[in-house]
């Protein structure tokens, strides 16, 4: 297949600002805040932060026990966490095809 139309690529700063006004004395309809994104962004840095120190301490023991040969997982346990996981993939799955 051939192209033979081609057309100039418009970047953003080639744009024509919009000729739209606000009347005098109305409040635009759209508005944004950012507020509430700092405060999530808050949470979720002091929620890291908190869980961080406890998972590199158990991924530091979880390697000790690794390299010692004593660690021993439970079979069980994770045989029902694959078990689940294929079920949450299988019901996504199913959700986007209808």
């Amino acid at each position: 297949m051939k192209v033979t139309e081609v057309k100039a690529v418009l970047g953003p700063d080639r744009v024509k600002a919009s000729d739209a006004t606000i009347p005098e004395g109305e409040d635009p309809k759209d508005r944004v805040s950012v507020q509430e994104t700092k405060e999530a962004e808050a949470a979720i840095a002091t929620a890291r932060g908190a869980a961080g120190g406890r998972r590199a301490a158990r991924l530091d023991r979880l390697e000790a026990e690794v390299r010692s040969g004593s660690f021993r997982p439970d079979a069980g346990r994770v045989a029902a966490q694959i078990l689940a996981d294929a079920e949450v993939d299988a019901r996504i799955t199913a959700l986007l095809r209808h």
